[in-house]
């Protein structure tokens, strides 16, 4: 008759010798001061900016001339939806690439059936454009230029 042997059974989780435990506590130690000292580095300078960056526009508030000091002539920084390009027209409010496009498309269809009339002859005219309403309309007029006399 044979006997089989058992294996003895698992023993707990044997700890470290006191001497690489010291390593471990040190190790730890450490890793929390760095830890300590970054979060004290990031209180102290977020990477985010707590207030946004604000642009201060050289046009007045009423949208009609800039004056430079020293220019002979004021400059005026209004735009012509009849006669911009569709990338000067990006810098009114709320319009972007695809509603500037539109905007020069609508100024080319009806420039092909009434030639030599302007597109546009007062803001409101803008409201033919879709995505352009009333209050974009509001937004945009103070930026908006259009020809000195309207046809009859």
């Amino acid at each position: 008759m044979t006997t089989q042997s058992q294996p003895p059974p698992p023993s707990p989780a044997a700890e470290p010798p006191p001497s690489v435990r010291g390593v471990y506590i040190a190790a730890y130690v450490l890793l929390g001061l760095l830890l300590a000292w970054i979060l004290v580095q990031r209180w102290l300078r977020p990477l985010v900016l707590e207030e946004p960056l604000s642009v201060v526009s050289s046009q007045p508030a009423d949208g009609s001339t800039v004056r430079l000091p020293g220019a002979g002539s004021p400059i005026d920084s209004r735009v012509d939806p009849n006669t911009a390009s569709w990338a000067e027209l990006t810098s009114l409010p709320r319009v972007g690439e695809a509603m500037a496009r539109r905007i020069v498309e609508y100024r080319e269809n009806l420039a092909a059936r009434a030639p030599g009339q302007p597109a546009f002859t007062c803001p409101q005219d803008l409201e033919a454009i879709h995505g352009i309403g009333p209050k974009t309309i509001e937004l945009m007029a103070p930026h908006l230029k259009f020809p000195a006399s309207r046809p009859n």
